[in-house]
C-alpha cells in the first residue's frame, strides 16, 4: 500500500479553489433566476419577445437584472425596461 502525501498549501489551494468555484456556480444561478423571472413579468406586460430581447436579458449581470425587474414597474414599452 501506498502512502499519499498531502501538503498543507495545497489543501488550502484546493480550498480557495472550491469556494471559487461554488460562488460563481451561486451568482450565475442567481442570474438565471433573475433573467427567467424578467422574461416572465416582461411577457406578462407585453407580450412575446424576440430573440434578441431574450438573448441581452440572458447574457446581463444581476446588477443589470435588478434594475431592470424595477424598472418594468413603470414601462410603457420593452425599451423603457432596458433603459
Amino acid at each position: 500500500m501506498s502512502k499519499t502525501i498531502v501538503h498543507l498549501e495545497d489543501l488550502d489551494s484546493f480550498n480557495r479553489g472550491q469556494a471559487k468555484g461554488e460562488a460563481m456556480g451561486l451568482a450565475k444561478g442567481e442570474a438565471m433566476g433573475l433573467a427567467r423571472g424578467l422574461i416572465n413579468l416582461i411577457e406578462a406586460k407585453f407580450g412575446k419577445q424576440d430573440k434578441l430581447v431574450i438573448q441581452k436579458i440572458n447574457q446581463a449581470n444581476s446588477s443589470d437584472l435588478n434594475r431592470w425587474l424595477v424598472n418594468v414597474l413603470n414601462a410603457k414599452s420593452i425599451d423603457d425596461v432596458m433603459d
